[in-house]
């Protein structure tokens, strides 16, 4: 019986405990309303004090507060704010769904900045900072969110692959796409739906899914370079004349060699290898190399060379046009 009676008090003493808890947690946090001075668009950077946030360090993020109280954070909506242990100064939006708070301050004056953290301001991640652009509260208007997976995406893009994708172009949006424009090579490069997509240039005209972001950054950064195929590779024509000992104005028979690199133009070193290299077959003995560059466009890079050498007719003396094409 006294057991029993123990009992029956320690579980009405757990139930006034837990019900005294709840309270205390209600009464910590009061309604917020957004004031009328807030409501509005609100272009907004971010940045990191600790990983593990929304947003990659330096995004540029778009924040609209509506008059109904609803905070909208690039597209998504979150409703119900609250002051919280008496702080008039700070509306908290929660993202229950995300782990994440936003808190908007300062209601008792002008809007300063948004504090993002988890929950119950742990961890604390960092903070959004700009200022208000518009009355408009229209959240279909808010921006795509650029996470730190396609910052780092973009960055390993424009190292690696520099020949679709050549850095010093900006981020732009355009309803849910992120990407950026290459204009020199016609490329786009864009993220939507956790894809990442391609189009133009020599991707072609319809879009091409290129896979999940987490696959190409994975892909990405593993990635070591080393040629960029058929958009490196060139066809080699030789033509021209050659002496011998004998006879002058020989005929030189065209030499065509295919898919191979074309040299750089302003590096006369790299032009003489290329020289080397094209008759190692057929000639030694190399002289002292006499160049003049004819064209170093697009599609075309030819040079005129005059040298000695050493072949199976003995002495010659080559007039050679060297045409690179693709």
């Amino acid at each position: 019986m006294i057991r029993r009676l123990d009992t029956a008090l320690l579980s009405l003493f757990s139930i006034a405990s837990l019900t005294f808890s709840s309270s205390l947690l209600a009464q910590s946090e009061t309604a917020a309303t957004v004031p009328t001075s807030f409501v509005g668009t609100y272009s907004l950077t971010y940045d990191q004090i600790n990983s593990g946030g929304p947003f990659a360090d330096g995004a540029e993020v778009t924040l609209v507060l509506r008059s109904d109280n609803v905070l909208c954070v690039d597209g998504q909506q979150f409703s119900s704010p609250v002051f919280r242990n008496g702080n008039q100064a700070e509306a908290i939006w929660s993202d229950e769904d995300g782990g994440f708070e936003y808190a908007v301050s300062n209601f008792q004056s002008t809007f300063n900045e948004v504090n993002v953290s988890g929950p119950s301001f742990s961890p604390f991640y960092g903070q959004l900072s700009g200022s208000k652009v518009s009355s408009a509260e229209d959240c279909a208007a808010s921006t795509p969110t650029v996470t730190a997976a396609m910052t780092s995406i973009f960055d390993l893009a424009e190292s690696k692959l520099s020949e679709f994708f050549p850095a010093g172009v900006e981020t732009q949006f355009l309803g849910e796409y992120v990407y950026r424009f290459y204009p020199s090579t016609g490329v786009y490069l864009a993220f939507a739906d956790g894809q990442v997509l391609l189009l133009g240039g020599a991707f072609g005209d319809a879009i091409v899914d290129a896979g999940s972001i987490n696959i190409v950054l994975d892909t990405l950064e593993v990635y070591e370079p080393l040629d960029f195929g058929d958009a490196e590779l060139w066809t080699l024509t030789i033509s021209g004349t050659f002496d011998t000992a004998f006879v002058a104005g020989l005929s030189f028979s065209d030499l065509v060699i295919n898919d191979i690199p074309a040299p750089d133009m302003n590096d006369l070193d790299e032009i003489e290898q290329s020289i080397y290299d094209s008759l190692e077959e057929v000639a030694s003995n190399i002289g002292t190399v006499s160049l003049t560059v004819e064209d170093d466009s697009a599609n075309r890079r030819a040079f005129r060379a005059s040298f000695s050498a050493t072949t199976e007719a003995g002495s010659v003396t080559y007039n050679l046009l060297y045409v690179y094409t693709r």
